[in-house]
């Protein structure tokens, strides 16, 4: 209860001290400062105290009294009989006020970590901490000073509110940005804790005392950004609109590379370009040939490293891509792939990759899309074709090597071979769930073949079943899969074979004349 049962208590005994005062004059406390700058207005003339008043008895016992509502927050009164704060606390006294109605503004100077106690007399205190990330205010009110027996201080009856607040004042409502990493600055006109109450993706907003700054994200796009930052605090809000210049070198034709406002890729060397910004967003919307791209008498596709966006291809086609780095890891047309910085998990939907004559080589970790996934990264709606050699785990769609995340409506059309004694190979993705999916060619590797992946709900596989030690659906668990001869080639034209099945959003089939396609595909 913030000690407030020990300050009640303590009022009562003032009351009675009061009345037992002797003729001696109360013993004066010391003066800490002599500068004392004011801060109300008509402070002769009294109002009512503010919602949230709080009137306490506090001795000189320099025991603090918490008067914060977000944070610890100290007053106390010394064996001097000053006002101070406690850590990361400080005050003004701004003079003779009528109450603390008439205390209306924060000043912006004066600060002392101890003041004069007063009666009479109004104060401001003030808690900042981590370069203003965290601040209150507060008002306080001296009504009377409290005393003993004998005639001496032994403390105050004071009221106080907090948060003290005053309304958003800004030195301007607009801020213009660089393209490059920019970042401006803003004025509060009254000290504030302000509340960011929405802001752009690609914007930073951040508060150091009066100053509040503003942090963009490099604009790599051939249009400007504008946004709006709404601020508020108690007494109301404040907007503020934001515009960061075009790149003078664009990487992408439109777009901010936010969720909202994906960069926009149509072009080989805007794929390309994808490499450097890795943390934005990404939607394709063309279809791309990368045949007169890559140079021919390299190794191909140079895979996107550690990339921790989103990309969604919208079912525009990749063609012509190829790969020849058999002694590189992590290769496919992303290395590496991992969750978004804000935590949320990464994503590829609707890729769609169509492999030149040369296909795809690599060493440890290869795979069309993804060589390997890293921390929870979705994989959904794409589709490869193309044959794809590896060394050591290699996969049609991706490789997991944690097993979150997952594959679901996907499909590969090709071979996949793992040239490894003792590693595996899948038709779609290792290590991972997938779902609703299907592999139609040969899955190749001396000792795991897997159709599907980790474990595998509603897929189908159609060829040859591979010869390796350990041979299944999945390496571990499979629900509703079908393939590799547990059911006849024909049966699998039916609809009537696939128990569990969605054939009304996700799948779709002719009846008696072809496997089933998933409906997320043109075909």
């Amino acid at each position: 209860m913030k000690k407030h049962f020990k300050y009640c208590v303590l009022a009562l005994i003032g009351c009675l001290t009061l009345n037992a005062c002797g003729d001696d004059e109360p013993e004066l406390p010391s003066v800490p400062d002599s500068e004392q700058p004011g801060g109300s207005v008509n402070p002769n003339q009294p109002v009512k105290d503010p919602d949230n008043t709080i009137t306490v008895n506090l001795t000189n016992d320099d025991d603090p009294l918490d008067i914060g509502k977000n944070y610890y927050f100290g007053i106390a009164i010394n064996r001097s009989n000053n006002l101070r704060g406690t850590s990361f606390v400080e005050l003004v006294d701004v003079g003779e006020v009528a109450g603390l109605g008439n205390i209306t503004e924060i000043p912006s100077s004066g600060w002392k970590s101890e003041v004069a106690l007063m009666p009479g007399h109004g104060y401001v205190a003030k808690y900042i901490r981590n370069a203003g990330a965290e601040q209150e205010y507060a008002r306080i009110y001296v009504m009377s000073y409290l005393e003993s027996t004998s005639g001496g201080i032994m403390g105050a009856q004071i009221k106080y509110q907090c948060p003290f607040e005053m309304v958003i004042s800004l030195s301007a409502t607009s801020v213009n940005l660089a393209a490059d990493d920019a970042e401006a600055s803003l004025t509060l006109r009254y000290p504030t804790q302000i509340t960011i109450a929405e802001k752009p993706e690609w914007l930073y907003v951040s508060q150091n005392e009066l100053t509040l700054i503003f942090a963009a994200t490099t604009n790599h796009s051939a249009t400007p950004r504008t946004g709006i930052v709404k601020i508020s605090n108690s007494l109301g809000s404040a907007e503020i609109t934001v515009t960061q210049a075009a790149s003078a070198n664009p990487l992408f034709a439109a777009g901010s590379g936010t969720v909202a406002d994906p960069y926009q890729i149509a072009t080989a060397a805007q794929l390309s370009n994808v490499r450097q910004a890795p943390t934005a967003h990404f939607v394709q919307t063309a279809d791309i040939d990368l045949a007169s791209f890559i140079d021919p008498a390299g190794s191909g596709w140079e895979p996107i490293a550690d990339f921790c966006g989103t990309y969604n291809g919208r079912f525009h086609k990749i063609t012509g891509l190829w790969i020849n780095r058999p002694t590189t890891n992590y290769v496919g047309l992303f290395a590496k792939a991992t969750r978004q910085p804000s935590g949320e998990p990464g994503n590829l939907t609707g890729i769609i990759v169509e492999l030149g004559e040369r296909g795809i080589s690599g060493k440890t970790m290869t795979a069309a899309i993804c060589g390997m996934t890293i921390n929870n990264v979705n994989i959904s709606q794409c589709s490869v074709s193309g044959n794809i050699i590896g060394n050591g785990t290699t996969s049609g769609i991706a490789n997991y090597s944690y097993i979150n995340g997952g594959v679901d409506q996907c499909k590969v059309i090709g071979n996949v071979k793992d040239s490894s004694n003792n590693d595996n190979a899948s038709g779609i993705a290792a290590n991972a769930t997938v779902s609703n999916s299907y592999f139609c060619g040969t899955v190749e590797c001396q000792w795991k073949a897997y159709a599907f992946g980790y474990e595998a709900t509603n897929c189908y596989v159609v060829g040859e079943k591979p010869t390796g030690t350990y041979v299944n659906f999945s390496s571990f668990r499979n629900e509703h899969c079908y393939g590799w001869g547990n059911v006849s080639e024909e049966q699998m034209k039916f609809k009537s074979t696939y128990e569990g099945w969605d054939f009304t959003t996700i799948w779709q089939i002719a009846d008696g004349i072809s496997y089933p396609t998933l409906r997320c595909f043109r075909d």
